[in-house]
């Protein structure tokens, strides 16, 4: 079973990640997006997922992942079941986060200096420092 204490070790490294409690729910937040969220009981784990393959997700393991509660089905969101995981394989459910919480337009588009040296897309003027 993970715990919170596996949740924070995973998400404290991440750059810019901040810890908030926010009506007894300790969110991990960047700026104003929040990525990841512990219950109050500490039995469920909300994380970014996109909408789009939710269901498939949730179908691939339905001990594990569970659909968000009605009022949070319009984000891009899932829950799992924190009883479900083993503590060791907890890493592997981080990709599935991050990439949900990474604008779309920066998806699979290489590192960020890779992305400096694309050229321009139309109406746009590349500036490159001197």
């Amino acid at each position: 079973m993970i715990t919170l204490q596996d949740v924070r070790e995973a998400a404290q490294p991440l750059p810019r990640t901040e810890e908030h409690l926010i009506r007894e729910y300790i969110k991990f937040k960047v700026g104003r997006i929040v990525y990841a969220t512990v219950s109050p009981d500490e039995t469920t784990l909300g994380f970014a997922f996109p909408k789009e393959e939710r269901d498939l997700l949730i179908a691939s393991a339905p001990g594990t992942f569970q659909l968000p509660r009605a009022s949070d089905l319009r984000y891009n969101w899932v829950e799992l079941r924190m009883a479900a995981v083993i503590a060791g394989s907890a890493a592997s459910a981080s990709p599935p986060s991050a990439r949900g919480s990474r604008p779309r337009e920066t998806l699979g588009r290489g590192s960020p200096a890779e992305r400096r040296n694309e050229p321009a897309a139309a109406g746009r003027r590349v500036v490159t420092p001197p």
